[in-house]
């Protein structure tokens, strides 16, 4: 946490806001999340415009903006662009409410991030800040770096990063010029008010700052004031000439003849404006403008505007010529050319000045990349490293937005790359196999691989689809129309939702592929014989809810959520054996209403919870039940922790595979990524698209036409695969 003094100075005028700026200082609430903690936040906010809320509702912005960012998971920046996208959508909808009035509400917005070591810098508008230590810096160095106010245009505010070493400061923020002749030396104490009053005293322009400084503490703020009024003095206007002024003009020369020349006149003019009342402070909607350079003479402009009225008469009478010699055309043509040349001329305008504005934003989010990718490659901590990487990768991404171009696909693939080999995971080119298109109300959310045809599950429309290998080298599947495998009615019994699916090898079974409704009726489907349902044998308390199944040798594993228990049934047996209870739930087994999918492997069922949480059970017939054990993430990638859930993701689902090691592999839907682990839970690697997919249902793993081994992912209407090995 950080203790932050701060000092505002400012002229006081009538138009004065009276607690000028508005600012939100704090730590990160209970609720906050996870990568947001032991972060302290300030935001100094300058509201101006012809609407300027009070001081209640800026400060209620702020604290609204300071939740969003408190409530956004990823790197700083992420969190930072939250804060002034909700800011800038309050303000837009404000303007909206407001345009018909002609009023307007716009800000400029400074925010500081002490996070460990480090401190992070956020700009939109016109500000200035200037680092006083260690060294002296200013940002953004550059005046034409500004961005617009937030609220001013519907696109996207720009936001000027900067991070620093968090013993950084004190720190200036000026909202206009600083007074020439400024003590510098005397803002490094901890008492800066006699330097800034004196400031102020001296100053030949009206001038609002903010003095801050941050040490190690439990979370304070200290705020002092230090105020002048202001009135005109003799002094000169401040000028933004370059450090280097260069020689200075001999006597005898045209330039000091015109400067003698022109210092009876700027004695007059001061003598002018030190007889004129005082003159009030600039208001905050022209708070802007006031570092731009200063005009040429009047005489100068009065000149080009004669020159400009002389050369449109030109131009009009060159039009007038011309008019005259064009051939005589129909009235409905002209109507015509007088409204489809001015929209023309209007679009291509238009187009030139969005592809102009992109142009130049893409090439700003691209130099913020290129910076974070440096500061990852200079650093020697991988979780720097990866800190910095995450943060080039939210950059490369905002450049990706605005268009097409190598430099930015150049630079995405290397901070990809590099996040990869920091994460372990390995990138898999996927192809579609399905030929054609299923329709829109299909949802496929499992898939089961067979010799030569794959068999999926439609929870849209409640059956199994069987797709035939084509025969080709394209790796390809076509849907077979003659199967027919679907949830209805059967004689007597009506199927419920169906919950799972599993192919069985054709040569110990009249039928291909089994699955099994929440009720306990088990429906098997073949493509010559057609489908055939029958009720499973009951457990003495009945069914309750089947929430999975699967096949494993020659049995059938049912996971019943209604009536918290785990079956087997002998698929060779179906008539006459009862099912098995492998677990006894009263002493052994877990609680299985939040069991999201069980694997199986070597006599262990794994059961995945919502939470991510793996609890492995043994479930040996012949000996005594033994307590289930919930497995320990362990995770020694750079900024992961390990433990008993996995924080990163959110599985749905896990298969156990013994080839070709034993390991355990675990869908993220969200994130399209398989996480492989040993069967202690250990982090091994990850597997995710080359490109990213429409949309990700479901996996599994097994064997190709060529006989290799492949990772399928299930999409609503299509099935991808990539090879493993």
């Amino acid at each position: 946490m950080r203790d932050i003094h701060f000092v505002v100075f400012q002229h006081t005028t009538g138009r004065t806001p009276a607690a000028w700026p508005a600012h939100w200082m704090g730590v990160a609430p209970r609720e906050a999340h996870r990568q947001r903690r032991r972060e302290t936040l300030l935001v100094v906010a300058d509201f101006f415009g012809s609407a300027r809320p009070d001081l209640r509702a800026q400060e209620r912005l702020l604290q609204r903006g300071a939740r969003a960012y408190f409530q956004t998971g990823g790197p700083v920046t992420a969190a930072l662009k939250a804060l002034t996208a909700d800011l800038h959508r309050e303000l837009q909808n404000a303007n909206r409410r407001l345009r018909g009035r002609g009023r307007q509400v716009l800000a400029r917005l400074a925010v500081w991030v002490w996070k460990g070591s480090q401190v992070y810098l956020a700009l939109v508008g016109p500000w200035q800040v200037h680092v006083l230590a260690p060294q002296r810096q200013v940002f953004p160095p550059d005046p034409e770096n500004w961005g617009a106010p937030l609220g001013l245009t519907a696109a996207e505010p720009w936001v000027d990063y900067h991070r620093l070493d968090g013993d950084t400061g004190p720190w200036l923020l000026a909202a206009e010029p600083l007074p020439p002749g400024l003590a510098w030396d005397a803002l490094l104490g901890p008492d800066p008010k006699p330097a800034l009053a004196d400031a102020l005293r001296r100053s030949p322009h009206p001038v609002r700052g903010v003095w801050l400084d941050a040490q190690p503490g439990s979370g304070q703020m200290q705020r002092d004031d230090v105020q002048a009024p202001w009135s005109r003095t003799e002094a000169a206007p401040p000028t933004m000439a370059p450090a280097d002024t260069g020689p200075t003009p001999r006597a005898d020369t045209p330039a000091a003849a015109a400067e003698a020349k022109s210092e009876p006149q700027a004695k007059a003019q001061a003598k002018a404006e030190a007889s004129a009342p005082a003159e009030a402070a600039p208001s905050p909607r022209v708070a802007a403008s006031v570092w731009a350079r200063r005009g040429k003479p009047r005489r100068a402009a009065v000149s080009r505007r004669r020159r400009g009225a002389a050369w449109l008469r030109r131009l009009a009478a060159w039009v007038q010529a011309g008019y005259a010699r064009l051939p005589r055309l129909p009235a409905g043509v002209w109507l015509f050319l007088a409204v489809v040349v001015p929209l023309a001329v209007t679009a291509a305008s238009v187009a030139v000045y969005v592809r102009k504005g992109n142009a130049v934003r893409q090439a700003r989010w691209l130099a913020v990349a290129q910076q974070h990718a440096a500061e990852a490659q200079a650093a020697a901590d991988p979780l720097a490293q990866r800190e910095a990487w995450a943060q080039a990768l939210v950059a490369i991404n905002e450049a990706a937005r605005y268009g097409d171009d190598p430099a930015v696909t150049a630079q995405r693939e290397q901070i990809l790359q590099a996040l990869d080999a920091l994460d372990g995971t390995r990138r898999l080119a996927f192809r579609p196999l399905i030929v054609g298109h299923l329709g829109s109300d299909v949802r496929l959310t499992r898939v089961a691989v067979g010799v030569d045809d794959l068999y999926a599950l439609d929870a849209a429309q409640n059956r199994i689809w069987r797709f035939r290998w084509t025969g080709s080298d394209a790796f390809r599947y076509e849907h077979d129309p003659r199967f027919r495998c679907r949830a209805q009615r059967y004689g007597t019994l009506d199927l419920g939702t169906l919950v799972d699916l599993a192919v069985l090898p054709p040569a110990r079974y009249p039928f291909r592929v089994l699955t099994v409704d929440q009720g306990g009726v088990l429906l098997t489907c073949d493509p010559e014989a057609g489908a055939q349902a029958r009720p499973l044998p009951q457990p003495p308390s009945g069914w309750g809810q089947v929430q999975r199944a699967h096949v494993w040798e020659q049995r059938l594993y049912l996971l019943d959520t209604g009536a918290n228990a785990f079956y087997r049934l002998d698929l060779n047996r179906l008539e006459t054996a009862a099912p098995q209870p492998l677990l006894d739930t009263a002493t052994a087994a877990p609680d299985f209403q939040n069991v999201m999918d069980f694997a199986l492997l070597g006599g262990e069922a794994y059961f995945l919870f919502v939470d991510t949480q793996v609890v492995r059970c043994r479930y040996f017939a012949d000996q005594e039940p033994q307590p289930c054990v919930a497995l320990t993430y362990q995770d020694e990638r750079p900024g992961r922790s390990s433990g008993p859930v996995f924080a990163e993701a959110r599985f749905t689902q896990i298969l156990a595979l013994s080839r070709p090691e034993p390991a355990l592999y675990l869908l993220d839907p969200e994130q399209q990524a398989v996480y492989r682990f040993s069967l202690a839970l250990r982090f091994v690697e990850q597997y995710r698209p080359a490109e990213p997919l429409p949309a990700v249902t479901g996996f599994t793993i097994g064997l190709g036409p060529d006989g290799a081994d492949y990772l399928y992912l299930v999409g609503p209407q299509q099935v991808y695969a990539a090879p493993l090995h």
